[in-house]
């Protein structure tokens, strides 16, 4: 019994695209057209569901999609030597007369493959989509998409990463990771043959090191402060959470974005970071108090184990935040309510160790839930936030 219904879009350079609509209830509609296939090298069916297999859209509705998919389909056809099968370049390569964006993508799709082979994992090729995403975007605004790579020079791209810092707000860390993703383009336009000269070289890295507020405490009133906001504001019950993981755990945020909802057992309070998500590669098991217990119970309650707790749009999902989120999300709320600049989200980290010092904890506590190789190493990480004075021994005995 058939269950598609065959509509005519449009024909294109020899190209006739139709709509297929499933009336089967499935709701698998999609678009195709005949293309030559390189692979097998004969002509062959080229399909797309994308924006087509949603429940809610009307026939008129999935018409004007439709459409829309084939304009872009159209635009890759366009491109000298796409591949529809493979969604790339196929093996013509590049050189040094291919436009910019035809480059991005070419080396976004070099990215995927390596990524299918094992070669990168999620969290290199998601920054990867990112910086092609954001380069891409301000290319075509400013109307550079037919320039070459070897004509972009070191004023074009510091204009880039001025524009995107004020326009998104990058923090140090997010732009050292754009600037970081985006030398890689180069590097693989170098290692292609296609420029000479990486343009990003001369873009300097921000300094965290030397950052004067990265260490600077919070006064007890701030933090007082900073928890009632958070704790007041729904929207941002993610933060709150992330805050709380790091003032009183002190797990970074690189491995807070690692975390998955297996990773927690409400029931018995345990929070265990496998070795796999952590910087120094060795397991690690916190006991959560009450109060983090019931905020983070409530918010990955119903949510499948392999989801991260930390996903997508901010709440449990399949797919991770991508690095410096929770950095963008933090001045967001600083800037809502108005907060001192100095207030960093890192700095709550060091806050928690200035006061758990100043209330009589040793060293080797400290260390151990700093997870430092050793109390000196400690010692050397806290001199940057606090000059105790020495106490006196605590033997009465004299």
């Amino acid at each position: 019994m058939k269950h598609n219904k065959s509509t005519f879009i449009r024909s294109w350079n020899g190209y006739d695209f139709y709509l297929f609509i499933d009336e089967s209830g499935r709701h698998k509609n999609y678009i195709r057209y005949k293309a030559f296939n390189p692979s097998i090298n004969k002509m062959e069916w080229v399909r797309d569901f994308k924006h087509l297999t949603s429940k809610n859209l009307s026939e008129k509705q999935l018409k004007r999609n439709a459409s829309t998919l084939v304009e872009a389909h159209i635009i890759n056809l366009k491109k000298p030597n796409w591949d529809p099968f493979a969604k790339n370049f196929g093996n013509q390569g590049i050189n040094s007369n291919t436009p910019i964006l035809e480059c991005l993508d070419f080396w976004l799709a070099h990215r995927k493959k390596k990524f299918e082979l094992g070669a990168i994992g999620k969290q290199r090729l998601a920054a990867s989509i990112n910086i092609h995403k954001q380069f891409s975007n301000w290319i075509k605004k400013e109307l550079m998409e037919l320039k070459s790579p070897s004509a972009f020079t070191e004023l074009d791209i510091s204009l880039f990463f001025d524009v995107k810092t004020k326009e998104c707000n990058w923090g140090k860390e997010t732009f050292n990771s754009y600037r970081d993703d985006l030398k890689n383009f180069f590097i693989f336009l170098m290692k292609e043959k296609v420029i000479d000269f990486n343009p990003v070289s001369g873009i300097e890295r921000k300094s965290t090191i030397q950052d004067g507020t990265m260490y600077v405490v919070y006064e007890e009133d701030e933090l007082n402060l900073v928890m009632k906001l958070l704790r007041e504001s729904p929207e941002y019950v993610s933060l709150l959470i992330s805050c709380k993981i790091l003032y009183y755990y002190s797990i970074r945020l690189e491995e807070q974005l690692k975390l998955q909802v297996k990773d927690y057992n409400p029931a018995k309070k345990i929070l265990t970071i496998p070795r796999a998500k952590t910087k120094n590669k060795n397991d690690a098991s916190y006991e959560i108090d009450d109060d983090l217990n019931q905020l983070l119970s409530s918010f990955i309650y119903g949510s499948p184990p392999e989801y991260f707790i930390f996903g997508s749009r901010g709440k449990p999902n399949s797919k991770r935040l991508a690095y410096g989120y929770l950095g963008q999300k933090w001045r967001k709320f600083r800037k809502k309510f108005n907060l001192d600049p100095k207030l960093k989200l890192y700095a709550l980290k060091h806050t928690s160790s200035f006061y758990s010092l100043q209330g009589g904890e040793s060293w080797e506590t400290l260390s151990l839930r700093l997870r430092h190789s050793s109390p000196s190493a400690t010692q050397k990480y806290t001199k940057k936030i606090t000059q105790l004075p020495i106490k006196r021994a605590p033997d009465n005995k004299f």
